[in-house]
């Protein structure tokens, strides 16, 4: 009769595996969240996390500024220096989190506004502003410069989610 000593710690490797991918599984965070800020009549703004992969989120950016083509194309000659930065909404002391990129292409000038987009990937944690298992609340702020030297300044509403990973 031959005996299997392998056959135990085989077993226990297959369940402590079974254990770790039931872990990550349930850790892994929602597919997306989004939110936009639209005032009524001069702007609309709006931030989207998608989670891409191994930890991480990309990050998109959309700012509608309302305006007529004409002004939109002015300023568009005059190089209004768009930026955009992903802040921590912490009340009276908001955080600089990261700066995201101007899209390839943008900003454009359309029909009713003048149009930017914006983006960047981000590890799950570098987004966690909230440290620990505490909601996270993360907005962009997007201002670019029109001709006559006014510096627009524009929020996108809050997502608001804990973007602690703890999988990695």
């Amino acid at each position: 009769m031959t005996t299997h000593h392998n056959a135990r710690p085989l077993r226990a490797l297959l369940a402590m595996l079974a254990i770790i991918a039931a872990y990550l599984l349930a850790a892994a965070p929602q597919a997306s969240a989004n939110t936009c800020n639209y005032d009524g009549r001069s702007f609309n703004a709006c931030l989207r996390f998608d989670w891409a992969e191994y930890g991480y989120y990309r990050v998109h950016v959309g700012i509608d500024a309302l305006m007529g083509e004409r002004f939109a194309q002015e300023i568009l000659a005059c190089g209004p220096n768009f930026s955009a930065s992903l802040m921590g909404d912490d009340g009276a002391t908001d955080q600089f989190i990261v700066p995201l990129q101007l899209k390839p292409g943008w900003p454009v000038a359309g029909t009713a506004a003048l149009a930017a987009e914006f983006t960047s990937a981000r590890l799950g944690r570098q987004l966690d502003e909230d440290p620990g298992e505490n909601q996270d609340e993360l907005y962009a702020h997007i201002t670019f410069y029109d001709c006559y030297g006014a510096l627009r300044s524009y929020d996108t509403g809050i997502v608001r989610r804990d973007f602690q990973f703890s999988g990695f």
